[in-house]
């Protein structure tokens, strides 16, 4: 279980990588984008957690079980990015 967070983020930076718009040169998130978007999402996380997230019609869902919050180590984040820009992207993939 601990290694599936390590290989997810690994997949997901080469993927996001390649899928960056082509006009924006080597877009990277700073630190303010990254903070609001763990933010945001830490924010949807507690409403399902807590049972007040709104569905369609107004409706409240149900609470979530083991919905956990998001942490962004960016230390670990950039030394993945160093190493999927050697490794060209591709391979981590297998494209």
């Amino acid at each position: 279980m601990l290694l599936l967070l390590p290989a997810l983020l690994l997949a997901t930076s080469a993927f996001a990588a390649r899928s960056q718009c082509p006009w924006v040169k080597n877009a990277k998130f700073g630190d303010a984008a990254r903070a609001a978007i763990v933010a945001k999402h830490n924010d949807y996380r507690s409403r399902i957690a807590n049972g007040t997230a709104k569905y369609k019609g107004g409706k409240t869902l149900s609470s979530g079980k083991n919905v956990y919050a998001l942490v962004m180590v960016t230390e670990f984040s950039e030394a993945l990015s160093r190493i999927t820009e050697k490794m060209g992207n591709t391979e981590l993939l297998g494209f």
